[in-house]
């Protein structure tokens, strides 16, 4: 039997103390020998420099709310205010970019909206203090005898980096590259730059993937980085306004460990306008078979604490080439089963300044809910956003949490 390295005791120790239970693992058929000595750094390690995820503010509890919205939209980059009715911006997790639908008045407004020889143009949405940037991909018109409505429809910038506004490429590497570099170089003459926030239970890997094994075909840069973040059981998170991915964690903590994680956001019984769940129960599986197919690792994933006797099945991917890797996707592939429900919570949108404010797909989110007593508080991830905001000036937020038992 081959003997063990430090480096294979210290990532044992690692994986035993952030709740998975010891792993067994070899090395992938086709894996080179001048491999056997990259390691990358596991998510779950701790940096001293990394400041520590701060404590969500607490909102101000009232038996009633009196909220002023304020609700802006300029077109860019005249700033030319544009009067819309109505409107909704939304986005969920499995998404890349903010989406945004707008009604609209009058042959003289969809003029300022039309797109000319610079291509589409883009608006600044502004609701209490949050801003998005959307650039309006179309529009439908429903004309009557003395009523011209329009219908827009736009996307978030980040839109860009896919089709039909991003070429379609083709790569394959001849030597070895960590997955943050191979980011980096589908992002290169973009404008547009990744982030992998640090500041919860867990954070992406970065890792190595030997020459030839990271190829593609006929892939935009938005395909190619999706691919890569999924590989390592992460999502993107589209910027509202600026020209920024967040790269990080589906499961920011592990489902099983919520009641000590710490929260993005904390809402309060007084502020949930309506509530209403689905109920989705899920298979509870312990254990998962994740493994490279050329190169890599093959790491068997079993829950601490249980026996890994209900496993999922097996994940073969091209892009799993290290344990760390491996080991943060088979977290994220459990952390999806067992017993859970889809709730929506209707709230309003407070400003930037006042708690809770905007809740984003991948935040966690505590719910105190007083209708189950002094222990009903529970948590969730938030699964998906939309801020729709009527005439009149109503603004209301709606979230879906994947909330389990």
């Amino acid at each position: 039997m081959p003997s063990r390295s430090i480096a294979d005791d210290c990532f044992l120790s690692i994986a035993t103390a952030l709740g998975i239970s010891r792993l067994s693992y070899h090395r992938g058929f086709g894996q080179k020998a001048k491999d056997e000595s990259i390691t990358g750094n596991y998510g779950g390690e701790k940096n001293p420099g990394v400041i520590e995820k701060p404590e969500p503010e607490q909102p101000e509890i009232r038996e009633s709310y009196l909220l002023m919205n304020i609700i802006t939209t300029v077109v860019l980059p005249d700033r030319t205010p544009l009067e819309l009715p109505s409107m909704e911006t939304s986005l969920d997790i499995d998404s890349f970019s903010w989406s945004f639908t707008g009604q609209l008045f009058g042959a003289s407004n969809i003029a300022l909206v039309q797109p000319d020889e610079n291509g589409p143009k883009q608006i600044e949405v502004d609701i209490n203090g949050w801003k998005w940037v959307f650039i309006i991909e179309r529009y439908s018109t429903n004309r009557r005898f003395g009523d011209e409505r329009y219908t827009l429809y736009g996307s978030s910038r980040t839109q860009l980096l896919a089709a039909p506004y991003a070429p379609l490429r083709s790569k394959s590497n001849t030597s070895a590259l960590n997955a943050k570099q191979a980011i980096t170089e589908e992002l290169v003459n973009t404008g547009f730059a990744a982030t992998y926030p640090d500041l919860n239970d867990y954070s992406t890997p970065d890792w190595i993937m030997p020459g030839g094994s990271f190829s593609y075909q006929s892939q935009t840069a938005m395909q190619v980085v999706a691919r890569i973040a999924g590989t390592a059981g992460s999502v993107l998170i589209p910027s509202r306004d600026a020209d920024q991915l967040s790269i990080q964690p589906r499961y920011p903590a592990s489902p099983w460990a919520w009641d000590n994680a710490t929260m993005d956001r904390i809402v309060p019984a007084s502020m949930v306008i309506s509530l209403s769940a689905n109920w989705r129960p899920e298979q509870a599986y312990n254990a998962v078979y994740i493994s490279g197919t050329n190169a890599g690792v093959a790491v068997n994933v079993k829950r601490a604490g249980t026996s890994g006797d209900n496993p999922a099945p097996d994940i073969l991917e091209d892009w799993l080439t290290e344990t760390q890797v491996n080991t943060e996707r088979g977290r994220n592939e459990l952390a999806k089963g067992g017993h859970q429900s889809i709730t929506t919570i209707e709230l309003p949108l407070t400003d930037s300044n006042t708690a809770p404010g905007l809740i984003e797909p991948g935040m966690l989110v505590e719910v105190q809910d007083t209708l189950l007593g002094e222990n009903g508080d529970w948590q969730g991830l938030c699964l998906a956003t939309s801020i729709i905001a009527v005439g009149g000036g109503s603004v209301i937020q709606k979230i879906d949490l994947e909330r389990h038992y």
